[in-house]
Formats: structure tokens, C-alpha cells, sequence
């Protein structure tokens, strides 16, 4: 049975934070570190410590060599001679002129602690560096009267505890109550009734240690003990701070748990925590274990002093790795040299230089990712995947150059097409005239004679928008809507929080016939395209059903009119005029996140995504000749053509389009 390296990391964090001191019998030889150093730290390093701006006398009590110098009237600390020692006599003596700690100091040292210390100094008044570097001693067995009872030798150190206070060990467990505390243990987890069943069914000598065996080979195993590393890790999902938005920090998570399951070995595992991107041709998942050091909390608050926060990373780092792989808490010696630890302020600003080269920006621009330097991390399964698409793509381009030979000739041909039957455009947008406008929560809403519709007045932290339009088209494709920037709007828009943003979280669209009411259908929308999105606020996430998403545009640092276009999964519309009832939801958490000045339009073209903002009729360029038009309109009649007219190409250009998108 192999076991993990050992859950030793917290106990780094253990120290005295009681200054009553423990009970030690008068056999047992007092520790410094676990008996005296609490009574010094706490009553006395105020004046006599390791901060050299306090340090009165030239004394520190925290150094051996100066507490055992030799000095005018005696060494502090004459080891087996407390009567020669001047630490006993000064706490010890009734003169408040002498007398330590000075009564004015607001400190007294109890009656038990004077005793210790003299103790202290008649035993030898021996120091000890700080426990973190003192190296683990096997310790002798303690002697028992059970000598029966032991399993294991930790089972003397259990029992002799138990026999020093009188009692006795529970009896041992039963068979359903052993294997649910081992897979708790393991795992995290309750047994289910079938493993109950085959435990409790296996006779043989090690069915327990199989059990184990089992548990260790769990990959949830290593979930279960990852969870304190991740602690002390400060691993979280999202950034922290005011806008603790979602970020992208699980594969580093499922790392650790990786590690875990494969029984990495401690010194690799801290390693390639701390650099495993400077590893010798570093692996993709060393480099992802690096992510260590970028869990810390993250701003994107506007407005924050960016030099301010990417120093604060910093601190943060050089505190978490003193932490986590030192069992020191190097964060009191950012001011000053450290009062418990052995650590000067030197020391910490050395540490600080290594973490003090990471190109991290104190402020990302607002976005809820994690900031520079970042790498895409793919999975497993999304690396093959990846590896199949670069195959397709290499296809489909090969297939696409072929085609490309006979492009310009049947774009020639489409062109001759469009003038000889005298079509129209080939993508027309039919403005929607707005006929009512209302709103759920109090939002005043102000139709315009551009069509367009203005929120004013009251900006409540969510709101529901409905309007109603009615169009000639019965064969509608797609709808076209447009958030605008506005001068009444905060910073021109188009978003009405103080930013310029906004979310929206649903789009929602419903037609009924203008002759018969009666006549309705509830139009399934199964695509949407925007000429921008925020990182992590796509505009499908606007028709996903899910009030926590939606579409969002950067509004604080791009406050410009942008545009969206919904298709529909079939054409849908009423012969005789169709009546549109369109719903915009703003239910996000993020409040007041409304779009300010927002207009309609609805097409009946055969692939509406396709031409999200067109400028140009196609059909009466056709009608120029090729060498009056001018280098755009050119450009744009060939991108048309190519990618919804050209039979032999446009399939293989959307497909091309659809994997390098993926």
C-alpha cells in the first residue's frame, strides 16, 4: 500500500499564540521554544525584542549571544546559576527602579512565569532556533501499561496520554463503522451500500488494507486532499475583492489534485509550484502549476492605482510562499525585522525581488479574467480535439484553394444575374417603428423619430423592457437590434451604468398576425452575432435562459454604438402583416446594467448573421462597372459573394470559419 506524501504543510502554521504557561511537570525539562520564548516574546520584546527602533539597554532577548555576554553587572543569563543570572534578579527584585518588566509598562509577569523562567536558567538556559528549523527527532516510546493494546508505535504515544489522564481506549470499531470512516478519510465521502456489502464479505486477513488500497487508487482521493492545500494555496474561482468576478484558475486546481493521485513527490511538487515554467523544456503542466503564484486576489475596479495592487500581488506571494513552504510569517517583516521569526526586513525584500519580475498589470481594464501573462491551457481531451481540427482545417483549405481557382469567374456570372433580373438589394433591414415601449420596474421609455427608443428617469437595479412593432414581412429571418451611444447617456453610452456598460440577459420575441390576433407563435431564436462582445459576455449568452449571463460591451473603455442580429431556427411572420413583441431582459447581477438607446430592425434574408451592419446594395453594385467602383465596394461584393452566393465555396468557407472559430 503506498501512501502520499504526507499532509505535513499546515502543521507548519502551528505557534503559541497563549501566553499562560503550560503545565510541565517538574521531570520534564523545559523547552525554550514551547515554554519560554512566548513569556519573552510577549512580555518583554517590547523593549528588549527584535525591532532595533524599540530596543532599549542594547539588549535583545532574542539573541543567545547577547543574552550570554558577558556585561558590566553580569550576563543576563549565567546557564545553571539563576542567583548569578541578572534576568531572575530583575524580575524578581521589589524595587520598582530595577524591577523588569518597569511597572509603567502596563506588563507583569505571573508568579508561574517568574518560576519558569528561573527554571529556565537553573536547567541551563539553553535556546533553540526557531521550531520550523529544527530538524523531526524519533521520539523513544512512552511506556504503557496496555503493552497489548498497540498496533502501531504511534498507538504508545495515544495510549500513554490516555493512561496519564485515567482513561481507557475506545473499544474498536465495527467492520460498516471502519470502512465508512476510512472512505470519509480518503475521500470525503460515504461508502456506498455495495462497497458495505463486499467489505463486510471479504474474510480474508488484509480485506481492510485492500479497502485502503482502493481508496488510495480513488481519484477522489485526490480532491479530498487537495482541499487544504488549495487553503493554504488561497485558491479561489473567482477574483476577490469589490467585483469578485468569475476567473479561469481550475486547471491549476485540477493540477493539484492530479498530483495527489499520482503521488508526486513533495520536492517536485513545490518545485514546479514555485517555477515550474523554468524547468528544463517545461512541460504544458508545469507551466500550469505556476498558477500558484498568480491565485491571489485581483482588482478590476476603475479607478485603482495600478502600480499600488501590483506590488500588493507581490506581498502577496512572498507571504503565502513563506507560508506554505517555510512555515514563516514573512509578512511582519515588510515593515519591520521580524518579532517572532527568525526574518530580517533584508531578508524579506530579497525574497520579494524573485516574485517582483512577473509582467502582471495591477489592473486588467475591468475584464473578469485573469490578467496577463496567461497561456491557453488545454485539457486532454481539448488538445486532441484541437490536433483533429488543425487535420480538418489543413483539408478544408486545400479544398478551398482548389475552388478559389474558378471563384472570380462566378462571381462574374452572379453579377450578370443580378442586373439582368433587376434584383434588389440582397440584404435589406427593415427598420421596426416602435408603437409602444414599456417598462416592469419604473424605467421611463421615450420613442424617437428615428425609430430609436431612449430609457430615461428612474434606473432601477434590474428591469424588463417590451416593445411591439408591426412590419409588411411575413417571412422573417432574423432581428437586427442596435445599442447606441447617446449624449444623455453616462459617458455617451451605450450603457446607462456610470461606466458606459451594460448586460443584457435575454432577448426574447414573440409574432402574432396583424389580421388574426388569435394566429401567435413564440419565435425560437438559435443564433445571435455582435459586431463586439466583453471577454466572457458573449452575445449567445443574451438567448441561453440563464439570468446570471448575458451580453455585455466593454462600455467603459469602448463607448461606441454596436450592433447584434438574432436568427431565428425557421422564418416565421403572417401573410397580411405580422405584429412583433419583442422582450429585453437586464437581470444580471451586476445593477443598473440597462442599454440606454436601443432600435429594431427585421429582415427575411436567408442567412441574416451572415451581414450584421451592411452598407451596400448588392444588386446596384452590380450594376457598376467594375472600374467605377470604388476598392471597398469591390471588397465588399467579393466578400458577399464568397461567403452566401458561391456554391462551390461558401460551404467550405463557413465550415473553414466554423473550426477556426472552435
Amino acid at each position: 500500500m503506498s501512501l502520499p506524501f504526507p499532509r505535513l504543510l499546515l502543521s507548519f502554521a502551528v505557534v503559541f499564540v497563549s501566553t499562560t504557561c503550560p503545565q510541565v511537570s517538574a521531570a520534564e525539562k523545559l523547552g525554550y521554544n514551547r515554554d519560554v520564548r512566548p513569556i519573552l516574546s510577549d512580555r518583554c520584546y517590547k523593549c528588549h525584542g527584535p525591532d532595533k527602533k524599540t530596543r532599549e539597554g542594547e539588549l535583545s532577548l532574542n539573541n543567545p549571544e547577547d543574552v550570554l555576554r558577558p556585561r558590566k553587572d553580569g550576563a543576563v543569563v549565567v546557564p545553571w546559576k539563576p542567583e548569578e543570572s541578572a534576568l531572575v534578579d530583575r524580575i524578581s527584585t521589589m524595587d520598582p527602579d530595577d524591577r523588569m518588566p518597569p511597572p509603567d509598562s502596563g506588563l507583569e509577569l505571573t508568579a508561574a512565569e517568574k518560576e519558569t523562567l528561573r527554571r529556565w536558567v537553573a536547567e541551563g538556559g539553553e535556546f533553540e532556533p526557531h521550531w520550523s528549523f529544527i530538524a523531526p527527532k524519533k521520539a523513544p516510546l512512552p511506556k504503557i501499561s496496555n503493552t497489548a493494546w498497540p498496533r502501531h508505535p504511534v498507538d504508545h504515544f495515544i495510549l500513554a496520554r490516555l493512561e496519564k489522564q485515567g482513561l481507557k481506549p475506545s473499544p474498536e470499531a465495527d467492520l460498516r463503522t471502519l470502512i465508512r470512516r476510512a472512505t470519509y478519510d480518503l475521500t470525503g465521502l460515504p461508502p456506498t451500500r455495495e462497497e458495505i456489502a463486499a467489505f463486510l464479505a471479504d474474510t480474508s486477513p488484509d480485506a481492510y488494507e485492500k479497502v485502503v488500497d482502493r481508496l488510495l487508487a480513488s481519484p477522489r482521493f485526490g480532491e479530498r486532499m487537495a482541499v487544504d492545500w488549495l487553503d493554504v494555496a488561497r485558491y479561489a474561482d473567482t477574483n476577490g475583492y469589490q467585483y469578485d468576478l468569475p476567473r479561469t484558475m481550475w486547471r491549476w486546481r485540477d493540477w493539484v489534485i492530479g498530483a495527489f493521485n499520482r503521488n508526486l513527490a513533495y520536492d517536485q511538487f513545490a518545485t514546479e509550484q514555485l517555477a515550474g515554467d523554468l524547468l528544463p523544456d517545461a512541460t504544458l503542466e508545469q507551466k500550469i502549476a505556476t498558477g500558484f503564484n498568480r491565485n491571489h486576489p485581483f482588482t478590476i475596479e476603475g479607478g485603482v492605482i495600478d502600480e499600488e495592487y501590483r506590488v500588493q500581488y507581490v506581498s502577496d506571494r512572498v507571504m503565502t510562499m513563506g507560508f506554505a513552504f517555510l512555515g514563516l510569517t514573512f509578512d511582519c517583516s515588510k515593515c519591520h525585522d521580524h518579532k517572532f521569526d527568525p526574518l530580517t526586513q533584508k531578508d524579506y525584500y530579497s525574497m520579494f525581488a524573485f516574485f517582483n519580475n512577473v509582467p502582471e498589470n495591477g489592473f486588467n481594464g475591468g475584464k473578469p479574467v485573469v490578467a496577463p501573462p496567461a497561456i491557453p491551457a488545454p485539457t486532454a481531451e481539448q488538445s486532441a480535439r484541437l490536433e483533429a481540427i488543425g487535420v480538418e482545417l489543413a483539408e478544408v483549405e486545400s479544398r478551398l484553394t482548389v475552388a478559389e481557382r474558378g471563384a472570380d469567374a462566378a462571381q462574374r456570372e452572379w453579377e450578370t444575374s443580378l442586373r439582368g433580373a433587376g434584383k434588389p438589394a440582397l440584404m435589406v433591414w427593415e427598420a421596426l417603428k416602435p408603437l409602444t415601449a414599456t417598462s416592469a420596474n419604473g424605467t421611463t421609455l421615450l420613442i424617437r423619430a428615428d425609430r430609436s427608443v431612449l430609457a430615461m428617469g428612474s434606473n432601477p437595479a434590474t428591469e424588463v423592457m417590451d416593445f411591439a412593432f408591426e412590419t409588411p414581412l411575413a417571412r422573417i429571418t432574423g432581428l437586427r437590434f442596435e445599442a447606441l451611444t447617446d449624449p444623455a447617456l453616462p459617458g455617451n453610452g451605450p450603457g446607462r451604468f456610470s461606466n458606459g456598460n451594460a448586460v443584457l440577459t435575454g432577448f426574447e420575441v414573440m409574432a402574432e398576425s396583424v389580421r388574426d390576433p388569435k394566429q401567435t407563435a413564440k419565435v425560437k431564436l438559435v443564433d445571435a452575432v455582435a459586431d463586439h462582445s466583453q471577454e466572457g459576455y458573449d452575445i449567445r449568452l443574451a438567448i441561453d435562459a440563464n439570468a446570471n449571463s448575458g451580453w455585455a460591451v466593454d462600455g467603459n473603455t469602448k463607448h461606441e454604438n454596436r450592433c447584434a442580429v438574432f436568427v431565428a431556427d425557421a422564418p416565421f411572420g403572417f401573410v397580411g402583416g405580422t405584429r412583433l413583441k419583442v422582450r429585453l431582459r437586464y437581470e444580471s447581477p451586476h445593477a443598473q446594467h440597462v442599454f440606454g438607446a436601443v432600435r429594431f430592425a427585421a429582415t427575411g434574408a436567408a442567412d441574416p448573421a451572415s451581414a450584421l451592419t451592411e452598407t451596400f446594395d448588392a444588386g446596384a453594385l452590380a450594376a457598376k462597372l467594375e472600374t467605377a467602383r470604388t476598392a471597398e465596394e469591390s471588397q465588399w461584393l467579393r466578400d458577399t459573394f464568397r461567403k452566401r452566393y458561391w456554391k462551390e465555396g461558401a460551404g467550405l468557407q463557413r465550415k473553414l470559419d466554423a473550426l477556426r472559430s472552435e
